[in-house]
């Protein structure tokens, strides 16, 4: 019986042995995040509309501050991404703006933040701050000194000064008319605006505080890094503005057209730029016409002769049908314009001493109701219409 028991309890113990135990799998470090801390770092004059179409602004800067979410999925190796502000956002000149995003950094690399206009000019840099999430964020300041189309660009830096990862997002400036004393605004050409080449592309706007009243409108190439045509007039000082430019001939693609006075980089220095698609001209889309003055939502005075003038493209005979109706289809007065080989037209038509209410300019060439018929149209109105 006793030998029974101790050969029980032996074969317990050697059943215990046998079996194996399973091993809970073993965590990885990981290394600590980098954090980065902040760092500072002559043509004649044109004649002028007393009626200049001032754009409302459409963007408020918001004082409550982003608050980071990181993405679910991080990035993997080295690289950077902006997630705010949003692609195309609009941004307010004088305000400041909120960049944040998420970031792979290594040591001895920093992030650098900047704000970079259309054609290359640094407006403001920035160090961002990395947290230990891999989030990092940063507050540019987009000064009054240019207007338009600019780029936000977060770029990790090496310690040797080389660029690495780059991640950008396109903005848009906007001039706030009551944030500073000293403004320009650019009404025309609008973003993506077709011009052609060889023709004249008409510019108009509103110019603060001109520098010596000087003011440069040009049009650039290549990413907007080259000057391919330009012209320098003098204003009678701050208003109104109206300008041509002829485009060359051989241009085509996404050029920048941009409008300036003072020296870039100084305080007074003022600048607007757009980005207008330049066809060829024997572009089958090439066939337009455009009225340059009145500009839209003028205000015609009965009685007066009103000078009219615009662009044509491959018009037939350069011949320009310029009409004035009133919004119940009465006809008040129209005329023939010849353009010439830039394309520009101009004549003067009389407003009736009779004529009041809602109108429009018409201008048109071609045969009405074929295929070869061209016509534009602005808004104005007549007469005192308070």
């Amino acid at each position: 019986m006793v030998g029974r028991i101790v050969c029980s309890i032996v074969l317990l113990f050697v059943l215990a042995a046998c079996q194996q135990s399973e091993e809970l799998p073993t965590l990885a470090p990981t290394a600590a995040p980098v954090r980065q801390e902040n760092s500072s770092l002559t043509t004649p004059q044109l004649p002028a509309t007393s009626t200049p179409v001032t754009p409302a602004a459409t963007f408020t800067p918001s004082a409550t501050p982003v608050v980071l979410t990181p993405r679910p999925t991080p990035l993997v190796g080295p690289g950077v991404n902006i997630t705010t502000p949003a692609e195309g956002g609009e941004i307010l000149l004088g305000s400041e703006i909120i960049v944040s995003g998420l970031v792979q950094i290594g040591a001895g690399q920093s992030l650098s933040v900047t704000l970079v206009t259309a054609t290359g000019h640094t407006l403001d840099e920035i160090r961002a701050e990395v947290s230990d999430f891999n989030s990092w964020q940063a507050t540019l300041t987009a000064p009054n000194s240019v207007s338009g189309k600019a780029d936000i660009r977060a770029a990790l830096i090496e310690a040797d000064g080389a660029i690495g990862a780059v991640d950008v997002v396109p903005v848009m400036l906007q001039v706030d008319p009551d944030g500073s004393d000293r403004h320009l605004i650019l009404h025309r050409p609008l973003q993506g605006e077709e011009a052609v080449g060889g023709y004249n592309i008409f510019f108009d706007g509103v110019a603060q505080q001109p520098v010596d009243n000087l003011l440069t409108i040009s049009l650039w190439s290549e990413g907007c890094q080259n000057r391919v045509a330009s012209q320098s007039f003098r204003l009678r000082g701050s208003g109104y503005w109206q300008g041509f430019v002829v485009v060359p001939t051989n241009a085509s693609g996404q050029l920048c057209a941009v409008a300036h006075f003072g020296e870039p980089g100084n305080e007074e220095w003022r600048e607007s730029q757009v980005q207008v698609d330049v066809l060829s001209p024997g572009d089958d889309r090439a066939f337009n016409v455009l009225i340059g003055n009145p500009p839209p939502e003028s205000v015609l005075t009965p009685g007066d002769r009103l000078l009219l003038y615009g662009t044509a493209y491959n018009a037939p005979d350069r011949e320009i049908l310029i009409s004035i109706l009133l919004e119940n289809g009465r006809l008040l007065t129209e005329s023939v314009a010849t353009a010439d080989i830039f394309g520009y037209w101009e004549l003067e038509l009389f407003i009736p001493a009779d004529a009041s209410g809602p109108a429009q300019i018409e201008a048109s060439f071609g045969e009405r109701g074929s295929d070869d018929f061209v016509q534009s149209n602005i808004p104005v109105s007549i007469g005192d219409q308070e």
